[in-house]
């Protein structure tokens, strides 16, 4: 018996032209309203200080630069590296083939890159639109033949299960051994970023003293590196209390927390920081408290940390200025023990009032983007 449309739930990058970015975000919305999981080029580059750039300003920007405006072409470079891996990471690819530059369907040299690249991974291929009338490229896209949706993608679906038929189902079955073979011998390629970060502030009474508040940090085994409070990535349908109850019992074993919004919700946004998953240069971030007894028992997680430890304020404080006095090339190198940089932005945003308020001198890593990307679900 063929199996029901309704259970087939797929990992889907999408392809396409800048050009067509509003209308790649909304067939984005419309995929994951099904209950699929969707990557697609990034709603922000990183400009030439690091501020980050409206992806359609880019855009323009890359269009009237010359070979010696050197920083967009290295975004270029990355941006291209970067999708590669997320059509690497889908069960399906599908280009979204709107109308640009006069012509229907069109497809550029990028995305033409981006097809070949998921040909050559066995990946499942789909067309928003007809294929262009393209003479340099159409014969190419006849012969890996994809699947044309004629505009619907809520066809998606029943494309895959019924118009790839056994062909996609034999895909799927053998999807491991078709990996590039440098896939293969190096290991799997991390999961795309999805912009999305929820930190926790667990504090306690320092036992034995003066009930001076304490913070725990845990000093990070992997990217970014530094002390930091128990944070993570929400996975897929998690609300963010639920990916703040995991992380902390994933990274320091405690469980069950009594858990609230963080007292200063101003402090909840977008902020520049350092990710080891393609495509993470920002996220949007939301923040929890959770005091704990003076005699509870961390167990950090020796997978995601070097050590943990409680800090007063003033301890805090130290590590700041550690940060503060490093150099960039420090603070990205294993073994820095300064705090993380972006929470000393997050921590110098607090309240004065607030227990771990921190001074910060440095540079402020929130920003505000221009279009606003997917966010942490609260």
């Amino acid at each position: 018996m063929t199996e029901p449309v309704e259970a087939m739930r797929l990992k889907i990058t999408l392809c396409g032209t800048i050009a067509c970015i509003d209308e790649m975000r909304a067939v984005k919305q419309q995929l994951e309203a099904d209950g699929h999981l969707v990557q697609m080029p990034p709603d922000f580059i990183a400009g030439p200080e690091g501020e980050q750039l409206a992806v359609e300003e880019y855009y323009q920007l890359r269009q009237q630069a010359g070979p010696q405006v050197r920083w967009v072409w290295k975004a270029k470079d990355l941006a291209i590296g970067t999708h590669f891996l997320k059509i690497q990471w889908a069960d399906l690819v599908l280009v979204v083939n709107g109308r640009a530059k006069g012509i229907d369907g069109y497809v550029g040299i990028n995305t033409t890159m981006e097809v070949a690249v998921a040909r050559f991974l066995h990946k499942p291929l789909a067309f928003l639109y007809p294929l262009p009338d393209q003479a340099d490229r159409l014969e190419e896209f006849r012969g890996i033949d994809p699947q044309i949706l004629n505009g619907r993608v809520d066809r998606l679906a029943v494309e895959v299960a019924y118009g790839f038929g056994s062909k996609h189902a034999q895909w799927q079955a053998g999807r491991d051994a078709k990996r590039l073979p440098a896939i293969q011998e190096y290991g799997q390629l991390p999961e795309p970023c999805n912009n999305g970060s929820v930190g926790v502030l667990v504090t306690r009474r320092r036992p034995g003293g003066d009930g001076e508040r304490e913070l725990l940090l845990i000093e990070r085994l992997k990217v970014p590196y530094g002390f930091a409070p128990p944070a993570g990535h929400p996975e897929r349908g998690e609300t963010a209390p639920v990916t703040a109850e995991r992380e902390v019992g994933e990274e320091v074993g405690l469980r069950g927390l009594v858990l609230s919004a963080l007292s200063d919700p101003g402090v909840n946004g977008h902020y520049r920081n350092a990710c080891r998953r393609p495509g993470g240069g920002y996220h949007f971030w939301l923040f929890y408290e959770a005091e704990v007894p003076s005699s509870v028992r961390v167990s950090a997680s020796p997978a995601e940390t070097k050590s943990h430890r409680w800090v007063t304020r003033a301890e805090l404080q130290g590590l700041a200025d550690l940060t503060a006095a490093a150099s960039p090339e420090e603070q990205r190198t294993p073994g820095f023990k300064g705090l993380e940089p972006v929470w000393c932005s997050v921590l110098s945003a607090l309240q004065d009032d607030h227990p771990f308020h921190i001074q910060w001198n440095g540079e402020s890593l929130r920003f505000r983007p221009t279009v606003q990307p997917s966010r942490v679900q609260q």
